[in-house]
């Protein structure tokens, strides 16, 4: 069991900055996986992330394998 926290919630220019950190990360990681740096795009998933997508038949786990399927996409 976690333990419970109280959170605060963010201020205008808190979440306009956050929202900037999510814009600036999610552009990094499609311009990696557009230019085919698929182990480096890999490495923003946790080591047991797992991708399900409807064009696959069963999910892709672990950062190797989701590296392996999009280099064979690519």
């Amino acid at each position: 069991m976690t333990a419970q926290t109280e959170t605060q919630p963010y201020s205008a220019t808190g979440f306009a900055a956050l929202y900037a950190e999510i814009q600036q990360f999610y552009a990094r990681h499609m311009h990696l996986l557009d230019s085919g740096a698929t182990d480096e795009w890999a490495a923003d998933f946790t080591e047991d992330a797992s991708f399900s997508v409807p064009t696959l038949p069963a999910p892709v786990s672990g950062r190797d394998a989701l590296a392996s399927a999009v280099r064979r996409t690519a």
